[in-house]
């Protein structure tokens, strides 16, 4: 018996990217819903539904959409909190579309539309259908098949849209696939003086080059403050699958991300030792005592040598930071910023950093009772002349 759902075989990757759906998109619209927004709009620019094997589209983006804002809609009902819900689901491929019509036609409780075409050429439209109503707070998906739906320039208008979020799939293999070829246009995705860069690279330095210079541009045409991603991994091989790049205004939006990679990193882990285990058993013909449903899948190494590797780059950073402002009033928002861009660091990691620097820094700001330095708590670090 798998742990993994059935729908998701042969597809564990989509499963991990789909938990991180899930669990994101619930919680963010609640947040939304209770603190600002009248109007909460889901935007899949990328809809397919692709390899989905259910007739519900329940292992689909369309269909997790529709699931989530049901149960944050009906949530919010039962606190009197009257707040509607949209989505548009846009997709180029005609046969595809067409599958995605006939779901969208079939769903009565929320406004639902299809658009067809390739979206970086409906920018407009969507910006229409988003603007339809007051106090509206979109969350765009962006979750393309290859990497050049993701060229910077026609994504600014959606990445500029405040208030609003996005969450992209940076499809890391296959651009690692065809980062060096010529005549591929990777400077309208990364900018052609650090595509120069990134090409004299190798393996993960490559990788995580791209990546980082990619979520950067995210940053800077949304002028968003909180830029955070996260790796999931090929189901079988020791190399990343494709990161996700989440943007936002708020260190909620941040702090409900994380969680979700939390989840998203059991589930991977669960997945990646199920394969094994199969693999194994149809080369031997021979099962385990204890089976990874029975006791659980040991540590993946490949994600705990990840984790070193991001937690100890993120220390750096921060660190560097507030050595660069030695003496001045460094707020806590500055360094979980620049924590949180990296997979698999969480604010716990933060916090301890900052224990670990006792005597180094000093918190300023922190309330009687309070126990660890927090956003929007008025929070400063000051980081002490006499530490190198």
């Amino acid at each position: 018996m798998t742990l993994v759902n059935p729908a998701y075989l042969g597809r564990e990757q989509t499963l991990v990217k789909h938990t991180v759906l899930r669990q994101y998109l619930t919680a963010l619209a609640l947040i939304v819903g209770r603190t600002f927004a009248r109007d909460i709009v889901f935007v899949d620019c990328c809809s397919g539904p692709w390899e989905t094997v259910t007739d519900d589209l329940s292992d689909s983006s369309v269909g997790i959409a529709i699931q989530q804002l049901r149960l944050a809609r009906d949530m919010l009902n039962g606190e009197g909190r009257s707040v509607t819900f949209r989505c548009l689901f846009a997709e180029e491929k005609p046969s595809t579309f067409a599958q995605l019509k006939k779901f969208c036609d079939a769903v009565t409780d929320i406004e639902v539309e299809a658009l067809p075409g390739d979206f970086t050429q409906h920018i407009p439209a969507i910006q229409r259908f988003v603007a339809r109503r007051n106090k509206s707070f979109p969350f765009f998906f962006i979750d393309p098949t290859g990497w050049t739906p993701l060229q910077i320039n026609p994504l600014t208008p959606l990445l500029r849209t405040d208030p609003g979020e996005v969450l992209i799939n940076f499809m890391t293999s296959h651009i690692r696939r065809f980062l060096s070829a010529e005549g591929k246009d990777f400077d309208a995705l990364l900018g052609q003086q650090p595509l120069d860069e990134i090409q004299k690279l190798s393996g993960q330095e490559r990788d995580d080059a791209a990546l980082f210079t990619y979520a950067g541009h995210v940053r800077q045409r949304g002028n968003f403050p909180y830029v955070c991603t996260t790796v999931v991994l090929n189901p079988e091989r020791n190399e990343s699958h494709f990161h996700l790049i989440y943007a936002t205004r708020h260190h909620k939006g941040v702090e409900v991300f994380k969680q979700a990679e939390r989840k998203a990193r059991e589930v991977m882990t669960m997945a990646r030792a199920e394969i094994k285990e199969r693999k194994r058993i149809d080369c031997t013909q021979q099962r385990e005592l204890f089976t990874v449903e029975e006791h659980g899948a040991a540590p993946d190494r490949q994600l705990v040598a990840l984790c070193d590797r991001y937690q100890g780059r993120a220390k750096e950073l921060v660190q560097e930071h507030l050595v660069r402002n030695r003496l001045r009033r460094v707020p806590y928002e500055t360094v979980w910023q620049i924590a949180c861009l990296f997979p698999l660091v969480w604010e716990t990691d933060l916090r301890r950093w900052i224990r670990e620097w006792k005597g180094n820094v000093t918190i300023v700001g922190m309330e009687p009772k309070q126990r660890v330095p927090k956003c929007d708590a008025g929070n400063v670090l000051i980081w002490n002349d006499q530490s190198q």
